[in-house]
């Protein structure tokens, strides 16, 4: 099959450039000829894979491919693979439950109006949203943008979806129940080895990715200060970001007074990143609200065999039973308990022995999931022609 493939690519720095690299590294297979149309500059080089800028897929009429595959996300750039999706139709790969960036991003540059943005919502809504996005200039809080998606303007082009969660299909389900539909879960093969090797060190907790107030690190911290005793433990938050909120985090964790010890670790390389979530012995990723993204840190340490409490919403809540899960919204008090848990080895060594035993069931080696995922393009390129 000769296929089209619309997606960001590194170096270009994004979670679904990073994902689509680790499906064609090795090239594609056998069977199947790649064209790679890209935002990227300078897109990595890949054997047997032309590349190509976006525009190039954009502006022609009849693409010379049997089929389209074109990511969807809510990153910068997202409004050209939109429109790659709604030119040409073909199999929409959806990386995030919330669209809302792209028609802004259209409506700021020009390129639909003000009247148009708010009649796509007032379409997929109700005069209600509309009303209410107008009285906010356009601009939602997050609350409001976990049900006021955007989802459906956008997918409604796509013959076909692949998603990365169940999360994600039930949402795609609720707007088109009849459209052909499939999960695949995200792999990435760039996390080191694991290196706890002591029971003497101190226990490593650890926070990873953008620094924001839907990220409970807040909660994460109030909860590490309800420990009676905390000289065993280690917390490190890894990343940046929202800078306010850091500087509320910073000031409240030298408050502290049970002996815990801190670190704040901004502007890492994405080699240093990997290595801190490798060296942790418990990751706590907390989400709330979500916009039912997957995260890419999570499908890293599920991997890596590295404990994890999440919270119980999105994406987060179709994690395997073994990874523990506190209830939203956040309490500090729950938090501190499921560490404590944590910190019994009884208890952790269960986890990581269940964690093993699914990470091994579901081992793929690299060529195998890229292999895996060609055949869901052709599952789902049969299933739209025949329906078609």
């Amino acid at each position: 099959m000769n296929i089209g493939f619309a997606s960001y690519f590194p170096p270009e720095i994004n979670g679904c450039g990073d994902v689509t690299f680790n499906i064609l590294a090795d090239g594609p297979p056998q069977a199947h000829q790649v064209t790679l149309y890209t935002t990227a500059k300078d897109p990595i080089p890949v054997a047997g894979m032309d590349a190509r800028h976006i525009r190039d897929l954009i502006d022609v009429d009849r693409p010379p491919h049997d089929e389209i595959v074109t990511v969807v996300s809510n990153g910068r750039h997202a409004e050209f693979y939109a429109a790659v999706l709604q030119r040409h139709g073909g199999i929409a790969h959806l990386h995030d439950g919330v669209l809302n960036h792209v028609f802004v991003g259209l409506w700021i540059s020009g390129k639909i109006t003000r009247r148009q943005f708010f009649e796509i919502y007032e379409h997929w809504y109700g005069s209600e949203v509309r009303e209410y996005l107008e009285a906010v200039g356009g601009w939602w809080d997050q609350n409001q943008a976990y049900s006021i998606t955007a989802i459906a303007e956008v997918i409604q082009y796509a013959k076909a979806v692949i998603v990365n969660s169940n999360f994600l299909r039930e949402r795609v389900a609720r707007y088109f129940p009849d459209k052909p539909c499939e999960v695949i879960e995200q792999r990435y093969y760039d996390m080191p080895p694991r290196r706890r090797t002591s029971r003497a060190r101190k226990f490593r907790i650890g926070t990873f990715g953008f620094v924001h107030s839907n990220k409970g690190i807040d909660y994460i911290v109030e909860a590490l200060s309800q420990l009676t005793d905390a000289q065993s433990i280690e917390f490190h938050i890894v990343g940046e970001g929202d800078l306010r909120y850091l500087r509320r985090i910073y000031k409240r964790l030298r408050k502290i007074k049970n002996g815990l010890k801190s670190s704040i670790k901004p502007g890492l390389s994405q080699k240093q990143f990997l290595q801190e979530m490798a060296d942790v012995d418990l990751a706590i990723q907390l989400r709330h609200p979500t916009f039912g993204e997957t995260s890419s840190v999570c499908q890293r340490l599920l991997f890596a065999n590295i404990p994890m409490l999440v919270s119980d919403t999105g994406y987060y809540a179709g994690l395997p039973d073994f990874v523990s899960k506190v209830d939203v919204p956040h309490e500090a008090a729950d938090i501190r308990r499921k560490i404590e848990y944590f910190l019994e080895e009884k208890n952790y060594d269960a986890c990581i022995a269940l964690n093993r035993a699914y990470s091994t069931q579901h081992a793929l080696t690299q060529p195998s999931y890229r292999d895996a995922y060609f055949d869901v393009i052709s599952r789902l390129s049969r299933a739209r022609k025949a329906v078609a």
